[in-house]
């Protein structure tokens, strides 16, 4: 192995250097494995919390309906008091606008 600093600053201009690539050393068999294993442990736990996730959401099904169905009775009943009371205000101005349309008719 030779030093690349070796070779960037070195005095002499007629020295030349020959390398021959013969392995590629920086990545090793056992290193090679670590990143597999270290890939394959992302993977399995990337699957264990899509699992839990379905797990959760299976549960909280249920109760997605009840509240859904809470909501909407909710909905309801306030649209339902909001009718009434436009009704009550129409009942209670229904005279009042009959007797002056009769005195504009007249």
């Amino acid at each position: 192995m030779i030093t690349v600093i070796l070779i960037v600053y070195k005095s002499s201009s007629f020295s030349t250097f020959y390398i021959d690539v013969t392995n590629i050393s920086y990545v090793d068999k056992q290193s090679a494995s670590l990143l597999q294993d270290a890939y394959i442990d992302a993977v399995k736990q990337k699957i264990r919390t899509l699992e839990s996730r379905i797990g959760q959401s299976e549960t909280l099904l249920p109760q997605l309906e009840w509240r859904r169905q809470a909501y909407m009775e909710d909905t309801v009943n306030g649209l339902l008091n909001k009718v009434a009371f436009l009704n009550r205000r129409f009942d209670e101005l229904l005279p009042q606008y009959m007797a002056k349309a009769q005195q504009a008719e007249a």
